[in-house]
């Protein structure tokens, strides 16, 4: 199970990234759809 996290290219994601790592999430920063659909939930 992993978060994703919607790249749309804006923004700062790398401080959302290291925020769910923090607390032990695993996360996936993206924006393929296949990745997305398969996440257990999702950041944007």
């Amino acid at each position: 199970m992993y978060i994703a996290v919607i790249n749309y290219n804006m923004g700062n994601i790398s401080s959302v990234e290291n925020a769910f790592s923090r607390i032990g999430a695993n996360v996936i920063v993206t924006s393929n759809a296949r990745v997305i659909s398969n996440a257990k939930a999702l950041a944007v």
